[in-house]
């Protein structure tokens, strides 16, 4: 019998195969706890039309991701904090204020969690930070802090 997977199975395989299984194994234990449909002919055609669609999202994104990307490698933003005598910042430096500024600056909009930095900024002087898109993408920017 030919099954859709809507789950990955161990030893059966991965989400959205078409496997042949044998029927009592299909309607005894995969349809019963929904972890597979029957493959009829319209389902396998849905299925190969939201495959082709992820895979257009996928290419979407990755071109999206590619230009941020471009935008923001190299580029410098200058923070003013305040700060002491020293030079150490009353409040380290978040990744949400590092975001809001890339967002005025460059007009890219990357979430807080998309920000790598080695060490949290207390200190005024140049940083370097990555900023990670996914698909294997990165830029790096240097941050310049200094005290009000």
């Amino acid at each position: 019998m030919h099954v859709i997977l809507l789950q990955d199975i161990k030893g059966t395989g991965r989400t959205g195969d078409v496997k042949d299984v044998a029927p009592g194994y299909a309607r005894n234990f995969l349809f019963k706890h929904a972890l597979a449909k029957p493959a009829t002919e319209a389902a396998v055609r849905q299925l190969h039309m939201q495959e082709e669609k992820q895979k257009k999202k996928m290419t979407e994104e990755l071109k999206s991701f590619q230009s941020m990307a471009a935008a923001l490698d190299g580029g410098e933003i200058e923070i003013q904090e305040k700060a002491n005598i020293d030079g150490r910042l009353y409040a380290a430096l978040g990744k949400q204020r590092i975001a809001a500024e890339i967002q005025r600056i460059f007009h890219v909009k990357i979430a807080p969690n998309q920000i790598f930095i080695e060490a949290p900024i207390k200190d005024v002087g140049d940083h370097q930070i990555r900023v990670g898109f996914g698909h294997g993408l990165e830029a790096e920017l240097r941050v310049t802090i200094s005290a009000k």
